[in-house]
């Protein structure tokens, strides 16, 4: 048998199919090459920025994705200055915000002017965040913590913007010991401060919000207001009374208009009368009304100078 030199046709079939498989073969690995999806780095603003300048917001809409959430939030307060949204949500599925800016006075001027602003159909309670970054360390003896004793523990974690006593009113409020307040420069996602230093045999460090005190200080004045008021309330107040009026007397006339809690007379020097003595009284009840008050005493000249509110 005589061979030209040309390949037979088995022979140029097998040689193409062998070229279609050497070229196919890259083919198909630079297009899975091609294809594969990469994540791009997650990088936390808080870790860079100064906690100083993240404002925290809170009173978002239940209802409404987080993606959502932040993208109409970073659209509001993106006119305070750059700024990065983190969306969390509470143990009851309540959403709030960290938006944190690239420096302090972005911060300060979102605080101090997005403080009820509305987002979807929401006002939004705003504040300057800083939990996250602030401590309380105190020594377990009781014995009192020095500044730099609180520097030399928690500096050894990231750099430490200021350094401060614990404050008299939250060391009673909150049952703390002598005690110094550490802030962080910064807020770090990996920086386990309290985890640290739950083993030391000296030191015991807390977080601590800055905001709790002046809350419950709030709170108190809050309550104590509500007790002076329904005090008042039900409080009403006699002038011109006899001379030989007494507290249980006032008190005595005065349980025909409902049930009293207390009486109170007193005597009051007034010039007009040629230093002369007049009595007042002041009178707790339960329940009264205007018209009871009026007519039991009438016969005293008692003159009506106050009533707060009736119920």
């Amino acid at each position: 048998m005589i061979h030209d030199g040309s390949p037979s046709k088995g022979t140029e079939n097998s040689t193409e199919e062998a070229s279609h498989e050497g070229e196919s073969q890259p083919s198909h690995r630079n297009t899975s090459w091609a294809l594969a999806t990469r994540e791009p780095p997650q990088i936390d603003a808080q870790n860079i920025y100064p906690s100083s300048a993240c404002v925290f917001v809170a009173n978002l809409s239940q209802a409404v994705d987080d993606r959502r959430l932040e993208i109409e939030v970073t659209k509001y307060f993106s006119q305070y200055g750059t700024v990065f949204v983190k969306i969390r949500r509470d143990g009851r599925q309540m959403p709030f915000a960290f938006c944190q800016f690239t420096c302090d006075a972005d911060a300060e001027n979102a605080a101090q002017h997005g403080n009820g602003a509305v987002i979807l159909g929401r006002p939004c309670r705003v504040e300057k965040a800083t939990a996250h970054s602030c401590y309380v360390v105190y020594k377990l003896s009781g014995a009192e913590t020095t500044r730099q004793e609180a520097i030399d523990l928690l500096g050894s974690l990231g750099a430490i913007a200021k350094v401060h006593p614990l404050s008299l009113n939250s060391q009673k409020m909150d049952k703390f010991p002598s005690a110094m307040v550490v802030h962080y420069k910064r807020y770090d996602s990996s920086r386990a401060v309290v985890k640290t230093f739950e083993e030391h045999p000296i030191f015991r460090v807390e977080a601590y919000d800055p905001k709790a005190e002046l809350r419950q200080q709030h709170k108190r004045s809050d309550q104590q207001s509500y007790a002076q008021y329904e005090k008042d309330r039900r409080s009403a107040y006699f002038g011109n009374l006899p001379l030989n009026m007494t507290a249980d007397v006032l008190k005595t006339l005065a349980s025909q208009c409902g049930n009293v809690l207390y009486a109170e007379v007193a005597t009051k020097e007034v010039p007009q009368t040629g230093g002369r003595s007049r009595f007042h009284g002041l009178v707790c009840m339960f329940r009264f009304t205007h018209t009871w008050l009026i007519f039991p005493f009438s016969s005293y000249d008692v003159l009506w100078l106050r009533r707060v509110c009736a119920s």
